[in-house]
């Protein structure tokens, strides 16, 4: 039987933040490619990392500092993508035998917490996602490129955390629960009052960080593409609408929940690997909570559907 090898790289959400292993990305699109092609045998190699940032210094140079692997629910930059390419070298594995890359980058390099921050404008996430959504990615892509041959690479595009839909109340909360990394004092006035701009703020931001990451995105892979005979690289937007955003009426994101802890079913194993880390590898106030604003199981399907209809 013919094996087809897909390489999984990437952040928190490639790993699948808060979910049972069944319902991550790569393990639905596995059974969805198995169904399509019951001949052949799919195999995922899995190397993303909840927390991994791209792996390239603001001005471009690589990042050569290196930490361990730890669990990997537990945000932590490293190993960083460029990382996990290294690591991928030591399975033994061809690069040649790679049907897709499929990956996610850029978004713990422009920093969730800055993203909903709602002290910081959008014209200064548009200029992080310009470093590390554009320029790092293109350069992250074309080694992709060149190092697995005959690969297809699939960058997965974000969604936007919160909406219009995301109830007032709910949002308060989320921001409750991160207030001391959301500024200190400030931030927390800013939470008390939960006035109208402040909700602005952030919808700006997520809007902006969305939509400047997927065009930045798109012209990575045109102007990659362009080099080749046939388009090599593809942008999966999953089908995340105003409605399923996280706090919404049909959520397909994890939330928080009122007593301020995580509601996915992995909380209580992240907890304690929060702790086992340490402030050495993770913030872990941010960690206890990390799966809000991720994938849940409807959202994790969706972006497998994305995938597979590129593939």
């Amino acid at each position: 039987m013919d094996t087809l090898n897909f390489l999984v790289l990437g952040t928190s959400i490639m790993w699948g933040q808060g979910l049972k292993d069944d319902d991550k990305i790569h393990q639905v699109l596995a059974r969805m490619l198995r169904t399509k092609y019951p001949d052949q045998i799919v195999e995922m190699l899995f190397l993303a990392h909840s927390g991994a940032s791209t792996g390239f210094n603001p001005d471009g140079t690589v990042n050569m500092h290196h930490e361990p692997r730890i669990h990997g629910e537990v945000p932590t930059l490293y190993p960083t993508i460029l990382q996990q390419i290294e690591e991928f070298d030591e399975l033994g594995v061809s690069p040649d035998s790679i049907t897709a890359v499929i990956l996610d980058a850029g978004i713990n390099d422009v920093n969730l917490l800055r993203i909903l921050n709602p002290l910081i404008p959008p014209a200064e996430i548009e200029e992080q996602v310009e470093i590390y959504c554009h320029r790092h990615m293109q350069m992250l892509v074309e080694k992709l490129v060149m190092k697995f041959k005959n690969a297809k690479i699939i960058i997965a595009a974000y969604y936007e955390f919160i909406t219009e839909d995301s109830h007032e109340e709910y949002v308060r909360h989320f921001l409750k629960a991160f207030e001391n990394l959301l500024g200190g004092l400030i931030a927390n006035v800013l939470v008390e009052v939960a006035d109208r701009l402040t909700e602005q703020r952030l919808l700006a931001n997520s809007d902006t960080f969305v939509e400047r990451s997927l065009a930045a995105f798109e012209d990575v892979a045109q102007k990659i593409n362009s080099q080749f005979k046939n388009p090599r690289v593809f942008v999966a937007v999953p089908e995340i609408k105003t409605e399923n955003a996280a706090f919404a009426s049909d959520p397909w994101l994890f939330g928080i929940k009122e007593d301020l802890s995580a509601e996915d079913p992995l909380a209580s194993e992240r907890v304690a690997a929060c702790y086992e880390a340490g402030l050495s590898r993770t913030q872990p106030i941010f960690c206890e909570r990390a799966s809000a604003g991720h994938p849940n199981p409807k959202g994790a399907k969706a972006y497998a559907e994305a995938i597979y209809a590129l593939l």
